[in-house]
């Protein structure tokens, strides 16, 4: 059986978890799955995915609604120029760029969710237009109602075998947060950013610390560039609670 020509569209070309995820099932399906990538941003993921031996076309997207109607067109010509069968759209802002594009209907339209963002109206639309919504989790999957809800499907991000040396790792963590070996440490990992759950942490912190004295806690991961403020708030709110010497931002 032929497999069919998949369209892969891309919201962003960080990367980041979505994008990770791509570069892995592409890996994992092989070139017989893909007529190609299109990414709606330059960055790095456009160059991996070359380096992998993937076609890769760019379309940048502003993030005006009028920018995307206009992107949504221009994806529509150059997901017809690929012979396309199925568009995956990785990403609200792919799947939105293809609903926008009502000649873009005919190949079925399948939206990988992978967080919470544009929830509520947007959402429900873009899942209108989708034959198929693939939520993450069931989290991810909750923003839909009623008969919507059926168009959804839950799959976990697969991952692939990771040979972990946990002891070094722990080794690692400790010496950059200069801590003692007894520690109890707590890493979140992700970049700087309200989606990743840094605030809920530090919600817990003070029960945490008041039961289990020393512990530390390491932030892992960039600042958002998008919201640079965002790292400065988490501080001030340490210094607020006589906690900034629990907790490490360790890039």
């Amino acid at each position: 059986m032929t497999e069919p020509r998949v369209a892969f569209v891309s919201s962003h070309a960080r990367r980041g978890g979505a994008e990770r995820y791509l570069r892995q099932l592409l890996r994992e399906l092989g070139p017989e799955w893909s007529c190609g990538v299109v990414c709606l941003e330059h960055g790095p993921l456009v160059e991996d995915l070359r380096a992998d031996g993937i076609e890769v076309s760019v379309s940048d997207v502003g993030r005006r609604g009028r920018d995307l109607a206009r992107a949504g067109v221009r994806l529509g010509r150059l997901v017809r120029s690929l012979g396309t069968e199925v568009v995956h759209a990785n990403g609200v802002k792919a799947a939105l760029a293809c609903a926008l594009d009502p000649r873009l209907s005919r190949p079925p339209l399948v939206w990988v969710k992978h967080d919470f963002s544009w929830d509520g109206i947007v959402a429900a639309a873009v899942a209108l237009r989708s034959r198929r919504v693939v939520a993450v989790s069931e989290a991810v999957a909750e923003t839909f109602p009623g008969p919507l809800r059926r168009r959804v499907s839950v799959v976990h991000n697969g991952l692939p075998p990771i040979a972990a040396d946990r002891p070094r790792g722990r080794r690692l963590v400790l010496e950059a947060l200069g801590a003692p070996e007894s520690a109890p440490v707590v890493a979140l990992v992700g970049r700087l950013d309200r989606d990743k759950g840094h605030e809920e942490l530090l919600a817990a912190l003070p029960e945490v610390v008041r039961r289990r004295p020393g512990t530390r806690v390491a932030f892992i991961g960039a600042d958002n560039p998008r919201r640079p403020e965002y790292a400065g708030g988490l501080r001030e709110q340490l210094e607020r609670d006589g906690l900034a010497d629990a907790v490490s931002f360790l890039g």
